[in-house]
């Protein structure tokens, strides 16, 4: 097929003008510590603050919300470069904290004297972002997942010239069901013991941040937050236990327990923070915190 001669016609067109953007890498690494640039990282987008850990190379999230690093426990766990409530108790309340919350996480596995000694693996910094546009921003997160493994959070912030007013709540639910048969035998009196059941760890977990920055200078900082975190555990079993000899039954019967445990938890934090010029890894801080734990019986055990 001959389609001849084809001309093109010339379409100049003036532009105003034109931005070029460089972002950081996914990951970077410093001096004493590894940075994982979540913001950057389209893996993340949608997820919790847990299956972004578990993306970082060498930390891991077990089922159950357990992490290591390197394949050791004992990880101390930061947010905001502080101990928090939300990363508590197994980092369950991590999972309600999600990934557009979140501006980079820091990987400490020689902490330096100015860490406390609490975490013998090494230290996870998580770092929440703090929306530097003006006016009203927020975002809000879904996540699924099987067996019974939801959760849900939103992010809110109002900023001015000199105040930005942030919330951020989190609310999660899961469920995880244990199928456990056992056999014992003796072998002098010839009586066997068999047990089947199931068990449920059913936990539903609240976080709720209030907060509000002071923007003293384009250096200077003051923050003042609180934090609530609500835990309600509960444990339902139920077994069935056979007891036979020579192949004969000799008795049978059944147990159903149920473990509750409510557990509130209350942090405040002050913070003053100032940027040294020409440095953006150089930061003075002052801060003070503090946090207590309220443990509530269940109504039916008063």
């Amino acid at each position: 097929m001959n389609l001849g001669t084809i001309l093109l016609k010339e379409a100049a067109q003036n532009l105003d003008e034109f931005e070029v953007e460089i972002e950081k890498s996914t990951m970077e690494f410093k001096l004493d510590k590894r940075v994982f640039n979540v913001g950057k990282d389209i893996s993340s987008t949608g997820v919790s603050a847990l299956e972004v850990l578990n993306n970082v190379p060498s930390v891991n999230v077990n089922i159950e919300g357990q992490i290591s690093l390197r394949g050791a426990n004992g990880v101390q766990v930061l947010i905001n470069s502080k101990p928090s409530v939300l990363a508590s108790e197994q980092g369950k309340g991590l999972g309600t904290i999600t990934a557009d919350m979140i501006e980079k996480i820091e990987v400490i596995t020689n902490p330096s004297a100015k860490y406390e000694a609490e975490g013998s693996a090494g230290i996870i910094n998580i770092i929440l972002k703090k929306e530097e546009r003006r006016g009203l921003n927020g975002s809000i997160s879904l996540n699924t997942g099987i067996p019974h493994n939801h959760s849900t959070g939103v992010s809110l912030n109002k900023r001015t010239e000199k105040f930005n007013l942030f919330t951020q709540l989190g609310i999660g639910y899961r469920s995880l069901p244990r199928i456990k048969n056992s056999r014992n035998k003796n072998f002098n009196s010839l009586i066997n013991l068999e047990s089947s059941g199931i068990e449920y760890r059913n936990e539903l977990y609240y976080n709720l941040i209030l907060g509000a920055d002071y923007y003293i200078n384009e250096n200077s900082l003051i923050t003042l937050s609180g934090s609530y975190a609500l835990e309600i555990e509960d444990q339902p079993s139920s077994f069935l236990f056979e007891m036979d000899s020579n192949e004969m039954e000799i008795g049978r019967w059944e147990r159903n327990e149920n473990t509750v445990a409510i557990n509130p938890k209350y942090q405040y934090d002050l913070q003053y923070a100032n940027e040294i010029k020409g440095n953006e890894d150089h930061t003075l801080l002052a801060s003070a915190t503090g946090n207590f734990l309220v443990r509530i019986k269940p109504p039916y055990l008063k």
